[in-house]
């Protein structure tokens, strides 16, 4: 008889891909379906409460919803992990921008932490904005691994920015743009954005 201490030391080595290979190889193999079984009656349906019709059997649950709320020091790896285990199994759901676009840094610490020559930091804060407390905020927000976690500081950051108010877009500077006669509705923007959304053309 097999060890099943020793199997389940085994699989629990096993990457996501490594086990969802595992599942498809099994249902090949076996025949079976890794979905959950649902029992169905046989024959005629068996009288419910009071001589009335069974209430009919429930439906297989086809779809499943898998939140990914903790990534842990390895960010990268479980990733990488998350788009190949999509990959490898038709009919999944893209994973969750959560866990595939990174934390905004250069827009945390550029522009609003206190200028550093040494670390880089501040290379784009020509408002000189200095803040002790922005500058631990901002890092721990960096460092932050679940996604309340950054909810809270971020709503800390937002507080003390507001009170702080480091830069003031008083005007944008003059800007020139152009398209084709035939076409109207054109939104330009100070920083060479077109919005094209009510855009027409003749």
């Amino acid at each position: 008889m097999a060890d099943t201490d020793e199997l389940m030391e085994q699989l629990s080595g096993l990457t996501v891909l490594e086990i969802a290979g595992l599942v498809k190889q099994l249902e090949e193999k076996w025949g079976v379906s890794a979905a959950a079984p649902v029992a169905a009656a046989a024959g005629p349906a068996a009288a419910g409460p009071g001589g009335g019709a069974a209430a009919a059997p429930a439906e297989e649950k086809s779809t499943f919803e898998v939140v990914l709320t903790e990534m842990g020091s390895n960010k990268i790896a479980v990733i990488k992990e998350v788009r190949a285990t999509y990959s490898a199994r038709p009919g999944m759901e893209p994973a969750r921008p959560y866990a595939k676009t990174g934390v905004p840094n250069v827009f945390l610490t550029y522009p609003l932490q206190t200028v550093n020559a040494k670390t880089g930091a501040g290379g784009w804060n020509a408002a000189h904005f200095s803040n002790t407390q922005y500058n631990k905020l901002s890092q721990q927000y960096i460092a932050a691994r679940d996604l309340s976690t950054q909810r809270q500081i971020a709503g800390q950051i937002q507080t003390l920015l507001l009170n702080e108010t480091p830069i003031i877009f008083g005007y944008f500077y003059d800007y020139l743009s152009a398209w084709a006669k035939n076409v109207s509705g054109v939104y330009p923007t100070a920083i060479g954005h077109l919005f094209l959304n009510k855009a027409t053309k003749s």
